[in-house]
């Protein structure tokens, strides 16, 4: 549950900082939001 809170709350923030710093300052938080992305999905089991 952790790692999908923090997925959430990066993922928020990376819009809001989108609609009211701009597309450069958006960019600066995928790097992060990619990782927490990519450490909630490596602790999915598949079907």
């Amino acid at each position: 549950m952790a790692a999908f809170n923090r997925y959430y709350e990066l993922g928020k923030e990376m819009a809001y900082v989108y609609l009211t710093e701009g597309i450069e300052e958006g960019h600066l938080l995928v790097a992060d939001f990619d990782k927490s992305a990519q450490t909630l999905t490596s602790g999915m089991k598949t079907f």
